[in-house]
């Protein structure tokens, strides 16, 4: 088994069952090999979702989608295999290895389009028919019992200010680290969605930033998600995943 380095997670957690007698000479049978929890599937995944996934930016890593995914490109420098139980559609996967011997160039899937494939050759190298690859089931629900001892410790953040750009203004969640004696934080769904922004800072360190972030394990817990879509907005993008929480 490749070496890998596990971090903390510190960022920003029910396969189509189908039958068919076709001989699926690429099938696998592998099984995720780690715990499931939130340290695990952050540092495995990009995104990981029971629930569906559609993603139009570039994704750097792989993902783990219980529902259907559609995709632009993904796979750069994942060190997991990919797994989708129902691909909808997808641009290209992993034109830039960029970890070496680290990277694992497996899509484990159990439909493409709703659909079983006859045959594998006129897919991409690595993809192989694997429905139980991760059983989403477990996992969640492991992932919930953490995330639910994980809110229980978090300071609960409810105010939402106006910050006036000049030509824009946007609602911010501003969150400084420096005022806090933990690093958990809760953020209820109806304040989530109220915000434009959720910016972290430290008001005693003017260069705290991502390493920061990461390195220290901040994590968020939006609660009362209640099965609404959790939008992640960058670069001119989005990222839209329907769950039932997010941590």
């Amino acid at each position: 088994m490749k070496a890998k380095i596990r971090v903390a997670a510190g960022v920003t957690a029910v396969a189509i069952a189908a039958g068919s007698t076709a001989v699926m000479v690429g099938a696998s049978n592998q099984k995720y090999e780690n715990d499931y929890t939130i340290e695990n599937v952050l540092s495995d995944y990009m995104y990981f979702t029971s629930g569906n996934l559609n993603a139009p930016t570039h994704i750097v890593g792989a993902v783990a989608v219980g529902g259907s995914a559609t995709l632009n490109s993904w796979g750069d420098a994942q060190i997991s295999p990919t797994y989708i139980a129902n691909i909808v559609s997808y641009s290209g996967f992993a034109s830039s290895p960029w970890v070496g011997d680290l990277w694992d160039n497996n899509v484990y899937y159990d439909t493409i389009n709703g659909e079983i494939p006859e045959d594998e050759a006129s897919l991409p190298s690595g993809f192989k028919r694997n429905a139980d690859y991760i059983d989403f089931a477990t996992a969640m629900t492991q992932i919930q019992k953490q995330s639910d001892a994980i809110a229980q410790s978090a300071t609960k953040i409810e105010t939402v200010t106006v910050k006036d750009l000049g030509w824009l203004q946007l609602n911010y969640i501003t969150i400084d680290v420096a005022q806090y004696d933990t690093n958990s934080f809760e953020i209820p769904y109806e304040i989530y969605a109220q915000a434009d922004v959720i910016n972290f800072i430290d008001s005693t360190n003017a260069d705290f930033g991502a390493d920061d972030f990461a390195k220290d394990g901040y994590r968020i817990s939006i609660t009362g998600v209640n099965g609404n879509p959790i939008i992640i907005n960058y670069q001119g993008g989005s990222v839209t995943s329907s769950t039932d929480a997010a941590t």
